[in-house]
């Protein structure tokens, strides 16, 4: 029977060759839930504290306990992170063109979605402010480059990685550590 869900249609065949718990956070159903201790990071300085604010990370930590509950269907996924008891939720769908749309207001974020031994890498491949119901392109020598990926760390667990640059400015914030998938994970 095929995968069903927003990743399994973005990436198409490619989604087989994803690691299993790489595929499990992504599956549809009752959604995966997952915890673990993440490190999180906030560069120096007013601009980055200020992005940070923005998109509700919470204060740097080494140890930041991290949860997350992913919903959804074939159209779109939600994640309901908390880092630390602070929340940070994203929504995911299809765009038009194929790549995945993240808006974590007021930014929206667009990824193609590539999988590499076993892994799952976001490709940013546009960013945009929505403000008011209006959405602004920003040309890429002016917004933020998101990196991110997932990558197996054993049977039931998957290490994420996030990082966010701003031109002019290098880096802003990150978060990684290993989530474990929970026994209830579909």
């Amino acid at each position: 029977m095929p995968a069903v869900g927003l990743y399994p249609r973005l990436l198409g065949p490619a989604w087989e060759t994803l690691h299993g718990a790489v595929r499990r956070m992504h599956t549809v159903g009752a959604g995966p839930s997952v915890r673990g201790l993440f490190r999180v990071w906030c560069a120096p300085g007013l601009p980055a504290r200020a992005l940070c604010r923005l998109v509700r990370l919470p204060p740097p930590g080494e140890a930041v306990e991290t949860r997350l509950v992913v919903t959804g269907d074939a159209e779109r996924e939600r994640w309901a992170r908390s880092f630390g008891g602070r929340p940070l939720v994203s929504d995911e769908s299809l765009g038009a063109d194929g790549v995945l749309v993240e808006r974590v207001p007021p930014i929206e974020l667009r990824f193609r979605l590539e999988a590499h031994a076993g892994a799952l890498h976001f490709r940013q491949v546009g960013v945009a402010l929505r403000l008011a119901g209006l959405r602004v392109p920003l040309p890429a020598f002016l917004g933020p480059r998101v990196t991110a990926r997932e990558t197996p760390a054993g049977d039931a667990a998957v290490r994420v990685e996030v990082t966010m640059r701003a031109p002019l400015l290098g880096p802003i914030f990150g978060y990684e550590g290993t989530v474990e998938l929970s026994e209830g994970t579909p």
